[in-house]
């Protein structure tokens, strides 16, 4: 039989179980640069206290597991729900009228809006009873409209607190830890490079990941976000593997090899 040799691309697909343990909508997660699975086994050596040389006689495999490590680098919404235990909130554009900053600003200082992601912005005013006054921008203060941060830049004779008037774009939000692990069905499409592009496919039953480690916010490079979890045994699948072709972990689908 000749080498085959193995160098593997790919899309990677997950779903969500539905509560057959089927895979209910694959997603592409996008670009994964690195897929690893490690099988391993929990051994038991028995050790002979009958010759002297201590022996081992039996091995006792007591457990197996499947855990996967993956690279992502989709900054997607779905895929930062995965990697924080998030959940996707939207909200919608709106207007603000006299959102009002904290009292005691300082020359420097700065506030976040509300609503970080300005579209429009309108005025900054003071509390001046009966004709507030209005902040000039440039002059007074400035206005990053892409974080909503704004910086007091002369305070005048200008009474405090400054109220701002503004509109923002809708946004989508993803706050951290706010669910737990979810079983997913992932099915790898790979292409094996090293033998002319013939089709791969790995598909893995029940996959828990845990949230990421590390999240890098600054960087020279394209970010990317390493995932680890681990492949659970679906007993459904296995007892009702009558032909061999399942397994209770996963499985890995080619063309024939000879």
């Amino acid at each position: 039989m000749a080498d085959i040799y193995f160098s593997g691309q790919g899309v990677v697909h997950l779903a969500t179980r539905d509560g057959s343990g089927n895979a209910t909508i694959f997603r592409d997660i996008g670009n994964v640069p690195a897929l690893r699975l490690t099988l391993e086994t929990d051994i038991l050596d028995h050790k002979e206290s009958r010759t002297g040389n201590r022996l081992t006689d039996l091995r006792l495999q007591r457990e197996k597991r499947v855990n996967i490590t993956m690279t992502l680098e989709s900054w997607s919404k779905a895929n930062l729900m995965m990697l924080l235990y998030g959940t996707s909130s939207s909200v919608i554009a709106g207007t603000v009228s006299a959102e009002v900053f904290p009292t005691g600003l300082a020359v420097g200082d700065s506030v976040a809006l509300n609503f970080p992601l300005v579209n429009a912005w309108t005025s900054l005013v003071d509390s001046t009873p009966t004709t507030p006054a209005t902040l000039v921008n440039g002059t007074d203060y400035k206005i990053d409209k892409n974080s909503g941060m704004v910086t007091i830049l002369n305070l005048g004779s200008y009474t405090q607190p400054f109220k701002a008037n503004y509109t923002y774009f809708g946004e989508d939000v993803v706050p951290f830890f706010r669910t737990g692990q979810t079983e997913r069905f992932l099915r790898f499409s790979g292409l094996n490079t090293a033998n002319s592009n013939k089709p791969v496919i790995v598909e893995l039953y029940r996959v828990v990941f845990d949230p990421v480690g590390t999240l890098d916010l600054i960087n020279n490079e394209f970010a990317q976000f390493e995932v680890a979890g681990s492949v659970l045994y679906d007993s459904t699948r296995n007892d009702a593997d009558t032909a061999g072709v399942l397994g209770g972990f996963g499985r890995i689908i080619q063309v024939p090899v000879t």
